[in-house]
């Protein structure tokens, strides 16, 4: 079973590598949204629609963010002083030295627990709205007259 605290910080390590994406997706759709309200051409929204996709794939491999680097923002965000860094460097080792990091770094969790995902959910549920909105603004063009 993996340590609570790892976990966690492989949640946050997802959120961290996909949340600029999902907000470059996001300003794409709008922007998609604006342009069918605006009868733009197809030309345009088709370039519009591979220019965001292109922006945000760049923005999720490039730079290449680690679980150390989420670990290292995270603790110097909470004031953990290091705790979980210490988490990701002793990995998997099952020592009783590394037991101990653990548990102390879940302890301090309990007490002090790390941001909610709030940007994540927003971005998320404005995504799938402007997302429906660009379906309904695009059906109506592509229906024969």
């Amino acid at each position: 079973m993996k340590p609570p605290s790892l976990t966690l910080l492989r949640r946050h390590h997802r959120r961290a590598v996909w949340t600029p994406p999902l907000w470059i997706a996001t300003a794409g759709l709008a922007l998609g949204v604006l342009l069918l309200y605006f009868e733009a051409q197809s030309k345009f929204l088709w370039a519009v629609a591979a220019a965001t996709v292109a922006l945000a794939l760049l923005f999720r491999f490039w730079p290449r963010r680690t679980l150390r680097h989420t670990a290292r923002a995270l603790d110097a965000q909470r004031g953990t002083n290091n705790r979980l860094e210490a988490v990701v460097e002793l990995g998997a080792r099952t020592d009783p030295l590394a037991e101990a990091a653990r548990a102390e770094v879940h302890t301090f969790l309990v007490t002090h627990p790390l941001p909610r995902p709030y940007a994540w959910i927003a971005g998320v549920m404005l995504a799938i709205a402007l997302l429906i909105a660009n379906v309904a603004l695009l059906l109506p063009r592509l229906a024969p007259q």
